[in-house]
């Protein structure tokens, strides 16, 4: 095949396009239902939206340590159930996983942090207090309240147990009174 800086992905309109170098981009993978493990380049900075789409069979992907950005649905109806964000990622798109994963780490380093929906079960949360404060009430406001502005479900509708450090326990009750 093509080297994987010219991997094409489809417009919704189906005209091919051509990534970024070390994107995985829109629609790259999208449909391809046999693909089952994914390891993706340790130079790969960003998964963009719907990057891995409808992959039904998808069950493992190795996310590199350079990952900074996830896009909105990018492994939207993947048979994913264990996911590991890497440390240093900075952004988590809107219901990236919506099925599957029932256990995932959030890294201190997510500074966005869209609405998600899905089956977790154990979400794992290593912000300070003053790194919630930060960017708390534009990008977790869905979380408090438990839905978006467009009324769909959110993490309070699944009723996960969060996990935090402990030390922050009084921190997050008080931040997620609505939680």
């Amino acid at each position: 095949g093509e080297p994987y800086e010219k991997r094409f992905g489809m417009s919704d309109d189906g005209t091919p396009v051509v990534t970024e170098d070390n994107v995985a981009g829109y629609k790259m993978f999208s449909g391809l239902s046999n693909l089952e493990q994914v390891f993706l380049p340790v130079t790969l900075t960003k998964i963009d939206t719907h990057a891995f789409e409808y992959v039904n069979h998808l069950s493992y992907v190795r996310l590199p340590k350079t990952l900074k950005t996830i896009g909105d649905e990018a492994f939207y109806d993947c048979a994913l159930t264990e996911v590991e964000l890497p440390d240093g990622l900075d952004s988590l798109g809107h219901n990236v996983f919506n099925k599957g994963v029932a256990s995932i780490r959030i890294p201190q380093s997510v500074r966005h942090m869209a609405e998600q929906t899905g089956e977790y079960q154990d979400i794992y949360m290593e912000w300070t207090p003053k790194e919630i404060k930060a960017f708390k009430d534009y990008d977790l406001q869905w979380m408090e309240t438990g839905s978006s502005g467009q009324g769909q479900f959110s993490f309070a509708f699944m009723r996960p147990r969060l996990h935090v450090p402990e030390q922050y326990i009084d921190a997050y009750k008080e931040t997620f009174k609505g939680y």
